[in-house]
């Protein structure tokens, strides 16, 4: 696992690590496996974020990209995108409730472009809650959120021809998307579910108490 890599390289003993991933509550969110009409990007607009990766990338595609959330870079974004002339991308601001539920919901797939060591991606784990498969960059713990070809695809941070091409192939193959989207749910169910994280906890503080 990506964080217990890291603390070792930091130097603490493995005996002493025990990695436990959060949870969501995946009976809130109601799946819809069909593929919608747009790519969706949920996240903070700053540089870690990949988002001029995935402006570049999504140039000259026939489908709406529409991107949820705000920050620093939004200014300098919304300016990129007309001196680059690219028509297809819509800002939507940050989004909460029953508005980001119908944006996931209705979205073809989600794209997950960050260029910083994610430690938890939740964004792609709610995401694959929706039903919806995940394009994200192979870095941090993103790849282990992504079961690449299964439940969504990889790419390498900053390619933005790498995630044009990745895009390209989910949108020629519906029922892919379709697919990949039912195996994403299902994991989610699997791994990210209360009771396990309660299950994890529990372990490791009988453990501690016998030490």
């Amino acid at each position: 696992m990506f964080s217990l890599k890291k603390h070792l390289e930091a130097g603490i003993p493995e005996e002493k690590l025990v990695y436990i991933p959060n949870f969501i509550k995946v009976e809130n969110f109601e799946p819809n496996y069909e593929p919608g009409d747009y790519i969706l990007f949920v996240g903070r607009l700053s540089k870690e974020k990949g988002v001029l990766t995935l402006l570049k990338a999504i140039k000259g595609l026939d489908i709406e990209l529409k991107i949820v959330g705000d920050g620093p870079m939004r200014e300098e974004y919304e300016k990129y995108i007309r001196n680059e002339m690219i028509t297809n991308v819509t800002f939507e601001g940050y989004k909460a409730g029953e508005e980001l539920k119908s944006l996931y919901k209705n979205s073809a797939f989600v794209v997950f472009p960050s260029e910083w060591y994610e430690v938890f991606g939740l964004i792609a784990v709610e995401a694959s809650a929706y039903g919806k498969p995940v394009i994200g960059s192979n870095i941090g713990a993103i790849p282990e959120i992504i079961i690449n070809e299964k439940t969504g695809l990889l790419f390498e941070p900053g390619d933005y021809n790498g995630l044009r091409e990745k895009m390209k192939y989910l949108l020629s193959n519906s029922s892919l998307i379709t697919q990949m989207g039912k195996d994403a749910r299902k994991r989610t169910e699997e791994e990210y579910n209360a009771e396990l994280h309660y299950k994890r906890l529990m372990e490791v503080y009988g453990k501690a108490m016998v030490q």
